[in-house]
């Protein structure tokens, strides 16, 4: 097994983990991966944002009250150039106009396609075809059928 590197800067353990082929296009980060995606580097027994820690080396530090945003909706993104300070406002609002917010089929943990809500919808006739019935023949919680018959989920088709 190889020794551990050692590194005596933070820029010098950011840079051993990326790849840059282009400046222009995403750098990926080639280090340790988190549940949503964003790299995150351990350095000096602390684990960090990668995306936070190159915004910082490019632009100095950030802002109280300001967060990390990618412009390239790609969290393992580390391109300087693709980030920006903002708010959690900005950053919710940006999520939701671009291609990062996972909704319908392209959710991870969804069970149900788009033609299948709508068969759902059209199917369920109160005291007839009940939430109960679909939620049995759809093999889904019947918390689920009733998110979509009220339209609290799935409401973008």
């Amino acid at each position: 097994m190889p020794a551990k590197k050692k590194f005596n800067t933070l820029a010098e353990a950011f840079y051993d983990k990326c790849k840059i082929s282009d400046t222009n296009s995403c750098i990926e980060w080639e280090g340790i991966v988190g549940h949503f995606g964003y790299g995150n580097l351990k350095y000096n027994k602390k684990m960090l944002r990668a995306h936070r820690v190159s915004y910082e080396l490019f632009n100095g530090h950030l802002s109280e009250g300001k967060i990390i945003c990618h412009r390239c909706n790609n969290p393992k993104c580390v391109n300087p150039k693709h980030l920006y300070a903002g708010t959690h406002k900005q950053n919710h609002k940006d999520r939701q106009n671009g291609q990062r917010a996972l909704k319908g089929e392209n959710h991870g943990r969804s069970k149900l396609t788009e033609k299948q809500v709508l068969e759902i919808r059209e199917k369920y006739r109160p005291y007839k075809v009940t939430n109960k019935m679909l939620a049995k023949a759809y093999d889904v919680h019947v918390e689920t059928i009733k998110s979509i018959n009220i339209r609290k989920n799935w409401r973008h088709i």
